[in-house]
């Protein structure tokens, strides 16, 4: 079934489109898809989902103008219609609001959830904290665009490959990586001086980030929260960068948590270390052999494409407001 989908999404914003622009194309393959960017509209707020940032009365419009969609997603950033932009929405239409900062900002999605028809989390620690507040969400988990993110024929020139913002227990575990290896850290310019590592340019686009990651040996995935919410302190969570370098075949060394095996086989699909003790040796067995490294690269990309892509996650969304909407016919087919 071919669907009319209205996505209001700052799909053109840097650094953000990198995480952005795969749910987007998927979500184009999926039918007839008009993409809106509310900060192409002087009266929105951007807040990095730090706060619910409503779309533009303005923007709604626009998006509607002689187009009836069945699906209406906001994607990311705390997106969200204000009550008057709501009641425009064709009766059919589904609202779906998809949360991709979860913990970081999930008092934002908490706040914003109720308002839509169809909420998805891709932090799956969050759910509980939205089932104890009493709002409904569902799991949307992290993926991929193979099309975007995939090998390349460039030289690795470094062992490890970090995209990401500085903290203190991140740079803690570069530090510890120097010792025994080379890594490169690709983050904001303003943090350069901050990083004891080589800083590369910022990767603000898909292009460049699949250059970016392929240019390692191994891709760094630091999933323990040392700053943020204090409810998720001292938790840890898998962000896009372990899925981007899977896709490009390259292996990822993560800290070993619970949740990691609902997305990879540890061992096989990614290794891991237990804590800043043991991150050093851990990187020097997976750069020891190339062969099993390799293997381990192709293993992560072919689970990525097998379970963990964005046509998966767009095709799932659309069954579940088929069913929302009371469709008689299955939108998968």
């Amino acid at each position: 079934m071919s669907l009319q989908i209205l996505l209001f999404c700052n799909v053109g914003q840097k650094p953000f489109g990198n995480n952005l622009l795969p749910p987007v194309r998927a979500f184009e393959r999926r039918g007839v898809c008009r993409v809106v960017e509310p900060r192409a509209y002087g009266s929105f707020a951007s807040t990095g989902g730090a706060r619910p940032a409503p779309i533009p009365s303005a923007a709604v419009v626009d998006g509607l103008d002689g187009f009836v969609p069945d699906l209406v997603v906001c994607l990311g950033g705390g997106l969200c219609l204000a009550d008057q932009d709501r009641a425009r929405l064709p009766a059919r239409a589904v609202l779906v609001g998809i949360a991709l900062s979860d913990p970081l900002g999930l008092d934002t999605s908490l706040e914003i959830a109720p308002d839509f028809d169809l909420f998805y989390t891709q932090d799956p620690q969050t759910i509980d904290h939205y089932r104890r507040a009493g709002v409904e969400v569902r799991r949307c988990d992290l993926a991929v665009d193979p099309a975007l993110s995939h090998p390349v024929d460039v030289e690795a020139d470094t062992d490890l490959v970090f995209v990401g913002r500085w903290t203190p227990y991140r740079d803690e575990i570069v530090r510890r990586l120097l010792s025994v290896c080379s890594v490169r850290v690709h983050a904001y310019a303003r943090e350069a001086d901050r990083w004891a590592a080589q800083v590369g340019p910022p990767l603000d686009d898909p292009a460049a980030l699949n250059e970016g990651l392929c240019r390692g040996r191994v891709g760094l995935e630091l999933a323990y929260l040392d700053v943020g919410p204090a409810g998720f302190r001292g938790t840890c969570r898998i962000t896009p960068r372990a899925f981007f370098a899977a896709a490009c075949g390259i292996p990822t060394l993560i800290e070993s948590f619970p949740l990691l095996t609902e997305f990879f086989d540890l061992g096989s699909e990614v290794a891991t270390f237990a804590g800043l003790d043991d991150v050093a040796d851990a990187a020097t067995a997976l750069l020891a052999d190339d062969e099993a490294r390799l293997a381990m690269g192709r293993r992560a990309r072919a689970r990525v494409i097998r379970d963990h892509t964005w046509d998966l996650r767009a095709t799932m969304i659309a069954a579940d407001a088929g069913i929302a909407r009371g469709d008689a016919r299955d939108p998968r087919s």
